[in-house]
């Protein structure tokens, strides 16, 4: 007797093997099976000489698709376990991408571990390249923080791209101002026109420019370079010092050469005078030997003067300056003896004053030399009968030496260029004196040889007191 229709539907099915495998794979794999051997058993029909019974072509065709279909379903049973594996290397993966510092490793069983292998293999090798990477931009980063000189590069568009902090120093700016325009950042149109003819050219370029900010004007020597596939980097080379010392060089030969053409001119007028007859008169020979002394006296001043000013100068540059502890006093008495032919022939007195135990870090005889000089400047310009007053005291931790005058004073216009070579408030009454204008610029290096400074203090009528400043021992 059959069954309803309902309790029919609910028999429960004869049970298959079930290999978890993906619906849609499986008929695919199926049906193409099917197909295979449908088309098979068509090519053998064909093919045949003699006619094939359909009922033999049915079997062939049946058995063809059983042992594709059981071979199909072994290969997709495998495909299942091996997509498992892939997945977890998936989620490894995922994991690893998530914490790339990670020291995890990829592992798979079967089929998937050579591919467990090969990744773990490029993983090791990109961290290397990544490690690699970060070092050298670790690196490229110290030297250009180290440099004194700017480093400063743009892309083709104008923008910002590297400024390293020497040149963000030039610029007056220390925001990162990578991606900024060059317009922004620089405001100088000499420099942004030079970036815009090597754009333009593609070829290097050098030049110097002037600086101005901020009231103060720099020169720069500015390397400009094309970067490959658009871009340019520029070196800037702060030359503002260079310049000023070739300067001072220039001037300096220049004054010097000024210097012994007064004196060698009167010498040679002196001589031709004594040559045409004067020296047969006893009173003008007299006058002129007299004048040929002196200017011989002020061509040795000068050499002299220059002479210490060069020493000292390379004594300091190359840090050859000995100091060691001593004390002041006697530092002073020496200058004051070696001067008192001066001070006698001209009626001035050297007051000392200066405590025994004043001590500070010095070169005696270096020192000695400034002290003379300011003596020697002092009495030339202080008026018969008068007092010099040498003294020395503690200030602060470091100690103070000056010398004062009752002389004419000086401008404060003045003050800030008295320390300079041959510079002079009087020329004229300079070289009447014996004056080379070499004096003063060589105590200012005797001091900075020191570590100290000096400093004066003066006004027109007044008198002047110049010092020198001791740092603390």
């Amino acid at each position: 007797m059959p069954l309803p229709a309902d309790t029919e539907t609910q028999r429960p099915m004869p049970h298959t093997p079930h290999w978890h495998l993906p619906a849609s794979r499986g008929a695919r794999i199926v049906l193409g099976a099917a197909a295979v051997a449908l088309v098979a058993v068509g090519m053998l029909a064909v093919s045949s000489a003699t006619p094939v019974p359909v009922p033999r072509l049915l079997g062939m065709a049946l058995s063809t698709w059983l042992v594709l279909a059981v071979g199909a379903a072994a290969a997709l049973r495998l495909l299942g376990r091996e997509d498992g594996e892939i997945a977890s290397l998936r989620e490894q993966a995922a994991h690893l991408s998530a914490e790339p510092r990670a020291r995890h490793r990829l592992a798979a069983d079967g089929a998937a571990a050579p591919l467990a292998r090969e990744l773990n293999r490029a993983w090791d090798s990109l961290n290397q390249q990544m490690a690699a990477a970060e070092r050298h931009a670790g690196e490229r980063e110290a030297v250009l923080n180290a440099m004194r000189d700017g480093v400063l590069a743009v892309d083709r568009a104008g923008r910002v791209i590297l400024l390293n902090p020497a040149a963000q120093r030039l610029f007056g700016t220390t925001a990162d101002r990578t991606g900024t325009p060059l317009e922004q950042v620089v405001r100088h149109p000499d420099l942004i026109r030079l970036v815009a003819d090597v754009n333009r050219a593609g070829h290097a370029r050098e030049e110097e420019i002037a600086l101005d900010r901020g009231g103060v004007s720099r020169r720069l020597y500015v390397a400009a370079t094309p970067i490959q596939g658009g871009g340019t980097v520029l070196v800037l080379a702060d030359v503002t010092r260079v310049r000023e010392l070739e300067a001072m060089r220039r001037d300096f030969a220049a004054n010097v050469s000024h210097e012994l053409k007064t004196p060698i001119t009167a010498i040679k007028g002196a001589v031709a005078t004594l040559m045409d007859g004067a020296a047969d008169d006893p009173e003008a020979r007299g006058r002129f030997l007299a004048m040929l002394a002196r200017q011989a006296e002020r061509l040795e001043r000068l050499v002299s003067d220059t002479l210490s000013l060069s020493r000292v100068e390379r004594e300091a540059e190359s840090g050859g300056t000995a100091l060691g502890e001593g004390r002041l006093k006697p530092v002073l008495e020496a200058a004051r003896a070696a001067c008192e032919g001066q001070r006698a022939g001209s009626g001035v007195r050297i007051d000392l004053s200066c405590p025994d135990g004043l001590t500070a870090r010095l070169d005696a005889p270096m020192l000695e030399q400034a002290v003379l000089n300011l003596l020697d400047n002092a009495i030339r310009h202080s008026p018969k009968g008068a007092a010099v007053r040498l003294s020395a005291t503690r200030e602060g931790a470091g100690a103070a030496i000056a010398v004062a005058d009752d002389g004419p004073g000086i401008d404060p216009v003045h003050h800030a260029r008295l320390f300079e070579r041959f510079y002079r408030v009087d020329a004229g009454r300079a070289a009447k004196d014996g004056g080379t204008g070499l004096g003063l610029a060589i105590v200012k290096h005797i001091a900075q040889a020191h570590g100290g400074r000096v400093s004066v203090d003066s006004q027109p009528g007044r008198g002047s007191t110049f010092r020198i400043h001791l740092p603390a021992p």
